[in-house]
C-alpha cells in the first residue's frame, strides 16, 4: 500500500522551463529535474541554437512547445496549462535544482501543508556566489496562474519555505550581462506601455533618478554584496541599476518619439 501511495505522489509533479537559445546552461537545468519530476514541459521561444536538441538528448520524453514570447506571465501560464501534474516546479533555463533541494521538494510533497514554496537562491555572478532568498515561488499547485508582464507573480495564501538551494548560473561574460540588461529594460518599457501608464517627462526623470539608487542600495547593502569586494559590491550593482535608466529611455522613445500605443506593441 505504501508503494502505491509513493507512486501516486510522484505522478503529481510536473517541471516547466521556458527556453530561448540557452545551450550554455540548459543541460544542467534539465538534468537537475531528471528523476525528480514526472514530466517535463518546455516552452521554447524559437531557439536558433542546439537548445532543443540537447533537451531531447537529456530528457527524451520532454514535451516541447514552440511559442513566441510576448509576455512572461502568458508564456509561463502556457506551460502550466499543458502540464498534467497537480504540482509544478518551475525553474529558469539558467538555474539548477541542487540535490539537497530536490530531496526537500520530495519531502514537502509527501505531506504538503502549503500552496507554494520558496527556497534559497545561490547566484553565481562573475566568479562570486551570493545566497539570497528566492523572491518567486519554485514549487506551487498547478491551479495557480501568473500575473504581470515582467516580474510575474502568483499569489498563494499559504506559503512555505524549503531549506535547499536553487543554483543560478548567471552571465558568461560582461557582453552577456549587457545583453540581459538590454532585453529586460525593453520588457519593462513594454510593460508600462501595455498597462497604459501615462508617464509625463518629469515623472520619467524621477524614475531615472530614484530607481537606480534604490536598486544599487538593495543589491550592494540589503543583499550584502558589498562584503564581496569593490567589483561585486559596487561596480556590478551600479551597472545593474542602469536597467532602470534604459527602461525610461525606451519608454520615452516609444511614447514620445515613435508615439506608439498599446495596440502597436507586439
Amino acid at each position: 500500500m505504501f508503494g502505491e501511495a509513493a507512486r501516486d505522489f510522484m505522478k503529481k509533479l510536473s517541471g516547466v522551463i521556458l527556453t530561448h537559445d540557452n545551450i550554455r546552461t540548459i543541460d544542467r537545468a534539465v538534468r537537475s529535474l531528471v528523476g525528480l519530476v514526472d514530466e517535463l514541459i518546455i516552452v521554447d521561444d524559437y531557439s536558433s541554437d542546439a537548445t532543443l536538441s540537447l533537451i531531447r538528448k537529456v530528457y527524451p520524453q520532454a514535451r516541447i512547445y514552440t511559442r513566441k514570447l510576448d509576455r512572461f506571465d502568458v508564456q509561463r501560464n502556457f506551460g502550466i496549462e499543458r502540464a498534467e501534474g497537480k504540482w509544478i516546479v518551475m525553474i529558469d533555463s539558467d538555474e539548477e535544482v541542487s540535490p539537497g533541494l530536490g530531496e526537500e521538494i520530495k519531502k514537502a510533497l509527501r505531506h504538503p501543508d502549503c500552496d507554494a514554496y520558496q527556497c534559497y537562491l545561490e547566484n553565481e555572478t562573475f566568479n562570486a556566489r551570493i545566497v539570497l532568498k528566492l523572491e518567486r515561488f519554485l514549487l506551487f499547485k498547478g491551479s495557480f496562474r501568473f500575473q504581470g508582464a515582467l516580474h510575474e507573480k502568483i499569489h498563494p495564501e499559504r506559503v512555505g519555505f524549503l531549506p535547499g538551494k536553487l543554483l543560478h548560473h548567471s552571465w558568461i561574460d560582461v557582453e552577456d550581462f549587457v545583453n540581459d540588461i538590454n532585453q529586460y529594460s525593453g520588457y519593462q518599457a513594454k510593460k508600462w506601455l501595455l498597462q497604459n501608464r501615462n508617464y509625463s517627462k518629469p515623472q520619467l526623470l524621477g524614475i531615472a533618478l530614484v530607481m537606480p539608487v534604490y536598486q544599487f542600495v538593495k543589491m550592494a547593502f540589503f543583499q550584502k554584496r558589498i562584503l564581496k569586494g569593490v567589483f561585486q559590491g559596487v561596480v556590478y550593482p551600479l551597472a545593474a541599476s542602469a536597467e532602470w535608466i534604459f527602461s525610461v529611455m525606451k519608454y520615452y522613445e516609444s511614447k514620445y518619439i515613435k508615439k506608439e500605443s498599446p495596440a502597436d506593441i507586439k
